[in-house]
């Protein structure tokens, strides 16, 4: 069975970030991300992990997932 880490700053028990979420994720874990701007780095190197945008959070403006690492 697939693992899955959900990443949701705001919701109680997922994690803040996405980084935090891959830093615990063991290879073929998949980090489901709510929508959003997520502004950080992480490193995949070497990591086998499925970053995937939460279809759960519905389609239309403002449901998507960008992470911006220029901060």
């Amino acid at each position: 069975m697939t693992r899955t880490l959900t990443v949701a700053p705001d919701r109680p028990g997922a994690y803040a970030t996405i980084g935090a979420a891959v830093l615990d994720a063991p290879d073929g874990a998949v980090v489901s991300i709510a929508p959003g701007v997520y502004q950080e780095t992480f490193d995949l190197a070497d990591r086998s992990v499925t970053l995937r945008a939460d279809s759960t959070a519905g389609a239309g403006a403002g449901s998507t997932v960008v992470i911006d690492a220029t901060t």
